[in-house]
């Protein structure tokens, strides 16, 4: 279903899969400084903003406006039916770790202990925080020109942090046009939200150490999210589970968007609990990052995934799909999957790469990126891509059209074709986690129908290595193939050997 737009008697909708629809209220207009904020960069306002926020809510719903200034705040909570504005030369400036000022929110209203035996073994943490907070609210929305900065550089790089937003339960949501800078956490954060709208945001996060994913997804159904640009020093575009396993991540749209990031510019996983289905990201530009990284590890089924039109400059991986069995959910006090997931239905096409290795900030300088505080300046090497499933728990049903991989390192020997690459099941899956590979530009292990056509490589320096080698797949179908520096060479081998430990 193509977007429209409809507007009946205050209802605006917009389609995505099913239909988005959210309420626009015809209410009065409350200025935050009628509840006693002030915009001089000194005075908390946390009290005031709030005010105003249930002074909408009592009324029915509206729009509360932060004018141009610099307010200090630390958390507030939105209310069904109110939008928060935040107009061209405002900033909300977020407080410090000030006691109070960011309550530590469960992620459920009835925490499980099973969810803190998951953030044990390395989950994510089973309690948030955020400079704007909302927990199973209907029809809310942040929009405006301004600026929402988190201060993320005046906390610790461990405990508890909070992001700029995030959004628990919440159906009907509509971000636009705001930009949310320096997170001390995640940046935006959207967790089991219902019809989503993230439209011609700007995330600016890119401090070190400090987690800073700029979009994440979790659990989330009929999510669009729209000609926005992301800078974040930890995975870019990011769709997770780790509450349900059969809530799951639902009809995402990812479209027109521009990343810089450290480290996946678009990811499914790594936590992976419940299943993943159509998810379509389209029309994609990446500024370093390790590229596409579809990882079911804890039991997920990731099925009806499209991913077109991508361009990746400056990255050091393209194209990282592994089914594993860290099963970090399953363990004997949690009630997760006890057995691997899967990958099916996956086709990636128009996708043009281009690797270099070359740190952060070099990649955000050459592209005049302002800074906001600190960026990590670590090299990051060009690894070597892989699609990788188990023996019982293959990939299956993959379409790569249209791939052209430059600049990739070659240099390897003979003796890197290894018979027994590592499996490493268990494992955080990144790249890099089997070693040097046995084919300089891809490697698919224990995989099922893999239909590629119009893949195109070159290697900085020669590489005995093969272009491709198949480890144990089933009806692997090679179209066109070049090697732009010379021969295009492939190895299958029909069984995949046993696996090295």
């Amino acid at each position: 279903m193509k977007p429209f737009h409809a507007c009946l008697r205050g209802i605006r909708c917009f389609g995505l899969t099913g239909v988005l629809c959210a309420l626009v209220v015809r209410a009065e207009v409350i200025d935050i400084r009628s509840h006693g904020a002030v915009g001089d960069g000194r005075t908390p306002n946390t009290a005031a903003i709030q005010a105003a926020i249930d002074a909408a809510s009592r009324a029915g719903g509206g729009v509360v406006v932060v004018p141009p200034g610099v307010f200090l705040t630390g958390s507030i909570e939105l209310r069904s039916q109110v939008t928060l504005r935040i107009e061209e030369g405002a900033l909300l400036q977020g407080l410090g770790p000030v006691e109070g000022a960011y309550p530590v929110q469960p992620v459920t209203p009835s925490p499980r202990l099973e969810l803190a035996a998951a953030f044990a073994a390395g989950a994510s943490p089973p309690q948030v925080a955020a400079l704007i907070f909302a927990r199973g609210q209907r029809n809310i929305a942040v929009e405006g020109s301004g600026v929402v900065d988190g201060n993320g550089a005046a906390f610790p790089v461990s405990g508890i942090r909070p992001s700029i937003i995030c959004f628990i339960q919440c159906e009907n949501v509509r971000v636009e046009g705001v930009t949310t800078r320096s997170s001390a956490f995640w940046t935006q954060h959207y967790v089991q939200c219902t019809r989503v709208r993230i439209d011609r945001v700007r995330v600016h996060s890119h401090l070190p150490d400090r987690n800073n994913d700029g979009i994440d997804l979790v659990e989330c159904h009929q999510v669009r999210l729209t000609d926005s640009v992301i800078i974040a020093d930890d995975d870019a575009i990011c769709l997770k589970s780790n509450l349900s396993p059969r809530h799951g991540t639902r009809d995402i749209l990812v479209e027109n968007c521009t990343v810089y990031g450290r480290k996946s510019a678009f990811k499914i996983g790594t936590e992976s609990l419940g299943p993943f289905e159509n998810i379509t990201v389209r029309n994609l530009t990446a500024y370093g990052t390790r590229g596409v990284n579809l990882y079911s590890v804890d039991g997920a089924q990731i099925r009806n995934v499209l991913i077109e039109n991508v361009v990746i400059r400056d990255g050091y991986a393209a194209l990282l799909v592994h089914v594993g069995d860290r099963l970090l959910f399953g363990r004997d006090e949690i009630s997760g999957p006890k057995a691997p997931g899967g990958i099916s239905n996956v086709t990636i096409r128009n996708v043009d790469v281009t690797m270099a290795a070359k740190s952060f900030r070099e990649i955000l300088v050459a592209h005049g990126v302002t800074l906001f505080g600190p960026v990590h300046d670590q090299v990051m090497p060009v690894a070597d891509n892989f699609i990788s499933g188990l023996k019982d728990h293959q990939v299956s049903n993959v379409t790569l059209e249209n791939i052209t991989l430059r600049g990739l390192p070659g240099g390897g020997a003979r003796t890197d074709i290894i018979d027994r690459v590592p499996e490493n099941s268990s494992r955080y899956p990144l790249h890099g986690m089997f070693g040097r590979l046995p084919a300089w530009a891809l490697y698919i292990r224990n995989a099922n129908n893999v239909w590629i056509d119009n893949l195109v490589v070159d290697a900085v320096t020669p590489d005995a290595r093969p272009a491709l080698l198949s480890d144990g797949v089933e009806r692997l179908r090679l179209g066109f193939t070049a090697n732009a520096g010379g021969e295009f060479t492939v190895i299958e081998r029909k069984s995949s050997p046993r696996q090295a430990p």
